[in-house]
């Protein structure tokens, strides 16, 4: 191969290799620049695993909730009795986040925003988190409506 067809090649393969970037930034950019907007809770039934597959959510605030320190907002999610909510990111407005309604799951689930509480546990039960994390939170982060227990499990 001679000099010149070598540097012919070499310039195709990097406007090659910059394209397949610049495609790759625009595809991972454009399919988490958008949030999907929540306008009425997701209630994931008893025994149900509802997959996120790392999507971002928030509530509509006209719907469910501001997000702000106001009681009584409605949650973007609703996870009845070994329910399991998982890859999932909650950002702002969070309204008040998610609803546990007896034991639970909770796997990689990030609140970018807390929003009023991250986590409610309405009915007694054991609910089980790993991984993910809360930011923002401007009171707390969970909150305990009955006697039971929220488990935080930590990576060894």
């Amino acid at each position: 191969m001679n000099t010149k067809t070598a540097k012919v090649l070499k310039k195709g393969m990097s406007i090659a290799l910059s394209g397949m970037l610049v495609a790759l930034f625009v595809g991972n950019y454009s399919a988490h620049a958008a949030p999907e907007v929540v306008h009425k809770t997701i209630v994931v039934k008893a025994g149900e695993v509802y997959d996120g597959k790392g999507k971002t959510v928030v509530a509509d605030p006209d719907t469910l909730g501001d997000g702000s320190q106001k009681e009584s907002q409605k949650p973007i999610f609703k996870l009845e009795n070994n329910a399991t909510l998982k890859n999932v990111i909650i950002a702002a407005p969070a309204a008040d986040s998610v609803h546990v309604y007896g034991n639970g799951t909770i796997s990689n689930v990030t609140w970018a925003d807390v929003g009023e509480d991250a986590l409610t546990l309405k009915k007694s039960g054991t609910v089980n988190i790993t991984g993910g994390g809360a930011f923002h939170a401007y009171d707390k982060v969970f909150q305990m409506n009955v006697k039971d227990w929220i488990t935080p499990i930590f990576p060894t």
